[in-house]
């Protein structure tokens, strides 16, 4: 069983990351993607009108419940004994995640500034809370690829 669940895992990370080359070329960036699954990052987006800026980019794959897309910004991997395992990303070695909702058929994209509140998950929200939450993440501000020459890896 543990084989069979992370073999959909597997597809299901393929998919996200190739749903996001597929939108970030289709917003004017090229794609570089690394051999392997070495690097603590599944891509490069690199802007040709920006002095041709590298971003590290982290895919996930994550589907709309109750309103909410929870983005766990932690890695999970399957160690060689297949044990699962947990690592913290560091922003050195990520720049922007970008999340695949395949409910929504949608990438959402946000700014790797947000591990430096040592937060492990991003809730997004389709629609404003109740209670009108000042901190309530809404979905509307995760559109856009944010290029920030502070998160760009330098070359």
């Amino acid at each position: 069983m543990l084989h069979r669940q992370h073999n959909i895992t597997k597809f299901k990370g393929t998919l996200a990351e190739l749903k996001v080359a597929s939108d970030l070329q289709r917003r004017g960036f090229i794609i570089g993607d690394p051999a392997g699954d070495m690097l603590p990052f599944d891509m490069l987006a690199i802007d040709p009108s920006s002095d041709y800026a590298m971003y590290k980019v982290q895919v996930k794959y994550v589907d709309l419940v109750d309103g909410k897309i929870k983005v766990d910004i932690k890695k999970t991997y399957l160690s060689a004994g297949m044990i699962f395992k947990t690592k913290h990303y560091s922003p050195e070695e990520v720049d922007v995640f970008a999340v695949y909702v395949p409910s929504l058929e949608r990438c959402l994209y946000f700014s790797s500034d947000v591990l430096e509140s040592n937060k492990t998950m991003l809730t997004i929200n389709t629609r404003q809370g109740r209670n009108n939450q000042h901190e309530c993440h809404l979905i509307e501000n995760y559109g856009e690829f944010p290029c920030q020459e502070s998160r760009q890896t330098k070359v």
